[in-house]
């Protein structure tokens, strides 16, 4: 596994690029393997014993906006999209995929900030 191969590289501080358990977060009703196996990963990560270690969630770029989820013709006729947003607070988590660079080279700069693996560092603008 890479992760014990970053320890026995002698690695200090891991980066860990993780995503929401949905299956968790929906009482199991959607099923979004690459999510929820990312999230599983999320305590090897904590108990690997590095030195520091960080999770990094990245956000729904706007780019994506324009390609992979472009509008799509509704009824009616006209284009929109549909997102999955939270009704409660009517937000998305989005980002411009360039701040993604920052938020890692931050944590590399900051382990003592970043890397505790309290939290979990989320891309925002």
């Amino acid at each position: 596994m890479q992760i014990d191969a970053a320890r026995e590289a002698g690695v200090e501080h891991l980066i860990w690029s993780t995503l929401p358990d949905v299956e968790t977060i929906s009482a199991g009703r959607f099923n979004v393997p690459p999510y929820t196996g990312k999230a599983k990963v999320d305590h090897i990560v904590s108990s690997a014993g590095f030195a520091h270690h960080t999770f990094v969630v990245p956000p729904f770029y706007y780019q994506n906006l324009l390609t992979v989820s472009a509008p799509q013709q509704q009824r009616g006729g006209t284009y929109g999209w549909t997102l999955p947003l939270n009704p409660d607070s009517r937000s998305f988590h989005m980002a411009d995929i360039i701040e993604l660079g920052d938020i890692v080279a931050g944590a590399f700069a900051r382990p003592e900030v970043a890397g505790t693996g309290t939290g979990h560092w989320w891309v925002t603008s």
